[in-house]
């Protein structure tokens, strides 16, 4: 079978204006658009030079955009940190069937470049539109606009979209996080001009929950089955309001706020001695018995709570990721950096 090569010089120079306008951000809603019954997502890209992001808009143009916007492919992938990457060229499927319509007669081969942008911050829209996007034909609006900063951070109120650039409505957009593909591209790409390693990956928050079951069962058989008898986890939920919360997070809170007390007379760990290498000497030598006294029977509902908040708060910041002044948005984040569990 002859091999065709297909080589995208437009998204050569795409590229090459994306970094010539200095992007600097993103800007998340949801916008009423003509055709749509109700207010759709909208991404709006923005730089710091309108001329070089409308020239870049009329490449998309090119790629026939204005009639079928998914002639460009858009990702985003959410990495542990709390930053994102967002990549965008030409759709090869889409390319290649306008440039050849006997494909059946050829192996085609794809050469093309993909812009792709770090964002310091993962805006908490971005986290639910990756379930619409994933559960619903959820179409999202793309546009360029520019913006003063302040400080290198654009300020919402000087927004202003770019005289003439194409905005375009795309029905497929896929958002990933770093855990579910560790070796992305985007990634790959980003961390290699850094300088960063490519070798091994640590441990996945997801291989953790797992790890944390372990313990539970293994150290803490009794207070576990204390903990479900007292119905400890049906309390919190209806505390917090949050049903994404795990009955392993509860469990880990509960015995958290036990074994603070036990060892500080206090709660919540106020003698950071009390975390980390030290938490599993103890842990190691500490044996439950069903003859002693049953902590869990009258321990208070928000210092739970507040226990379970904190262990998110642990982990997120042990990522360096953005941490929120709402449990719930720290809860989805917890979540998809794989740490929930059972």
């Amino acid at each position: 079978m002859q091999r065709n090569l297909f080589a995208s010089t437009s998204s050569i120079e795409f590229n090459n204006l994306m970094m010539a306008a200095s992007v600097i951000g993103c800007a998340y809603g949801y916008d009423k658009t003509v055709g749509y019954p109700a207010p759709i997502a909208n991404l709006s890209i923005i730089g710091e030079n309108a001329d070089r992001l409308a020239a870049a808009s009329e490449i998309l143009r090119d790629w026939g955009c204005d009639e079928d916007g998914d002639a460009v492919g858009l990702e985003i992938v959410l990495r542990r940190d709390g930053t994102y990457l967002l990549g965008m060229g030409p759709d090869q499927r889409r390319l290649v069937n306008r440039m050849s319509k006997d494909q059946d007669l050829f192996d085609l081969l794809f050469m093309g470049t993909t812009w792709i942008k770090k964002m310091d911050t993962t805006n908490p829209l971005l986290l639910e539109w990756k379930e619409l996007f994933a559960n619903k034909l959820m179409p999202v609006q793309i546009s360029f606009a520019t913006a003063n900063t302040l400080h290198g951070i654009p300020q919402r109120h000087t927004l202003r979209d770019v005289p003439g650039a194409l905005r375009f409505i795309k029905f497929e957009t896929k958002i990933t996080t770093e855990e579910e593909a560790p070796d992305h591209m985007f990634i790959e790409v980003v961390d290699r001009r850094k300088g960063r390693s490519t070798g091994p990956k640590d441990a996945k928050g997801s291989d953790i929950a797992v790890r944390r079951q372990r313990v539970i069962n293994s150290a803490f058989p009794i207070s576990r089955e204390r903990i479900r008898r007292h119905r400890l986890y049906e309390k919190i939920v209806d505390l917090l309001g949050d049903e994404e919360i795990s009955i392993g997070q509860v469990t880990q809170a509960a015995i958290n706020l036990e074994l603070s007390r036990e060892w500080s007379g206090q709660d919540h760990y106020p003698n950071a001695e009390d975390v980390g290498d030290k938490w599993w000497e103890r842990v190691s030598q500490r044996v439950e018995l069903t003859s002693l006294p049953n902590a869990f029977e009258e321990m208070e509902i928000p210092a739970i709570a507040r226990q379970l908040e904190l262990d998110v708060e642990a982990v997120i910041r042990r990522h360096g990721a953005t941490l929120f002044p709402k449990f719930k948005l720290n809860q989805r984040q917890f979540i998809r950096l794989g740490y929930g569990g059972k």
